[in-house]
């Protein structure tokens, strides 16, 4: 064959893809806690119904003092869209939100004595009550699908994720899988049996939270917050209503907060979530998820 009819024959293959793997670098094989992760994720995409309780008890150090605080909800779904979640988040105020799998309506004891209000949507009714209920209410169906959060089966989340051995957790033998990132770390223990999440773990330490210090003060300096008082005057009735049945110590961290951000307060922190399983495929009454 000719010098030009090789080159010919060279760019032939390319255009076909013909070749390509030895041109090309080959990725790197997931990690053996990457894999567990994603036999993880696929375990909860199967699943036809879910029932079981979300618990969260997180931690703060700032130093000279510790910050605790709990919440609780209990999960109630079927696929594809029905869920049912209630539980009371760190002020003691309990919530619901319920989809029938079209529309979703939501409730908090804290806004018109608790009385039911339709949502936009059950993302949306989610996200609500995530930062007041510290994820309780999130984690578990945004691995179900249903809530808009990206935190254990996201590509990269999960990049480089380690098996650390085996540990039991309520009487369940869990593979342990922690990821490092450069703001967190993430410990998950996933049940060997089913594969779906027993417990989770995220820590951050001083240098992770000087990282996510830092990147707020680089985004302060682009887009400077309004006060916390400019900040009432746009929100919503519903909103300030939030804000006002906070306790008085709550709104008045919220203010400093907001008002006067410091760095390098937190020496660190961290949620443990512990996720209780009732039953997972088996038949949940349809008025669970009925219009309250």
């Amino acid at each position: 064959m000719t010098g030009t009819k090789k080159i010919l024959a060279l760019a032939v293959c390319l255009s076909l893809g013909v070749g390509q793997a030895a041109w090309s670098q080959p990725a790197d094989p997931p990690s053996e806690g990457e894999q567990i992760l994603r036999k993880s994720e696929q375990a909860y995409h199967d699943l036809n119904s879910y029932v079981g309780t979300s618990a969260v008890v997180s931690v703060t150090d700032f130093g000279d003092s510790k910050q605790t605080s709990t919440a609780i909800a209990s999960i109630e779904f079927v696929r594809p869209g029905k869920i049912r979640i209630y539980g009371g988040d760190e002020d003691g105020g309990g919530f619901t939100i319920i989809s029938d799998g079209q529309k979703t309506w939501n409730s908090w004891q804290l806004i018109q004595g608790g009385a039911f209000q339709e949502a936009q949507s059950t993302k949306l009714a989610i996200a609500g009550m995530t930062g007041v209920a510290h994820n309780a209410p999130t984690l578990i169906p945004a691995a179900l699908g249903v809530a808009d959060i990206s935190w254990a089966f996201s590509t990269k989340q999960r990049k480089g994720a380690a098996l650390q051995g085996h540990e039991r957790i309520g009487g369940e033998d869990c593979l342990k899988v922690q990821a490092e990132q450069s703001k967190s770390t993430w410990t998950f223990w996933v049940s060997s049996r089913d594969f779906l999440l027993r417990q989770a773990r995220e820590e951050q330490d001083t240098e992770q939270l000087a990282e996510v210090q830092r990147t707020m003060r680089e985004y302060r300096k682009l887009h400077p917050d309004p006060t916390f008082d400019e900040q009432l005057k746009t929100m919503t009735a519903d909103e300030r209503q939030k804000i006002e049945a906070m306790t008085p110590e709550r709104r008045e961290r919220l203010r400093q907060s907001i008002d006067h951000p410091r760095d390098h307060t937190m020496l660190w922190s961290t949620d443990l979530y512990i996720f209780s399983i009732d039953s997972v495929n088996k038949s949940v009454p349809d008025n669970r998820f009925q219009k309250p």
